[in-house]
């Protein structure tokens, strides 16, 4: 189906560089990670451009933030703490039912509904991976402006 975000192009496809058959199932899945995760950093800069960003902290929610393996490469991908919420596969329930209670008029706003919500855990950036992701990084901007971006 291409990609919507952070680029708008429909005929965009997913691929393995430098793939051989000394790479194992463990490699494939760590290069659908780290991609996943430089896809993510790639939004989060074009958000940057748009939008004032200070927060001190990115949180994490969802099935994949249950995974301590997910949130530790993130920060070091991003470069930036990621706090997990409590119970991040229930995140979605959790902001529809701030939005009843906030319509209910129980909360003020939203902004007091999500007081409620606590972290568990942070993860902090490791100043090794995140020198060796930040090159990785650059490397997937390249090759996509050097390939993908002539489809």
């Amino acid at each position: 189906q291409g990609e919507r975000v952070p680029v708008d192009n429909d005929k965009l496809r997913g691929g393995f560089l430098g793939l051989s058959l000394a790479h194992n199932q463990a490699d494939i899945l760590q290069a659908v990670i780290e991609g996943v995760a430089y896809n993510t950093r790639w939004l989060l800069e074009s958000i940057q451009k748009t939008v004032s960003f200070n927060n001190d902290a990115l949180y994490f929610s969802g099935g994949a933030a249950k995974s301590d393996y997910w949130c530790q490469l993130l920060a070091n991908v991003l470069d930036y703490k990621i706090a997990r919420v409590q119970q991040p596969q229930y995140a979605g329930a959790r902001g529809a039912a701030m939005t009843a209670v906030v319509a209910g008029g129980y909360y003020a706003n939203l902004d007091v509904a999500a007081e409620q919500v606590k972290t568990d855990k942070c993860f902090y950036p490791e100043e090794d991976s995140v020198r060796y992701y930040q090159q990785a990084y650059q490397r997937f901007l390249r090759h996509y402006h050097k390939v993908f971006s002539k489809i």
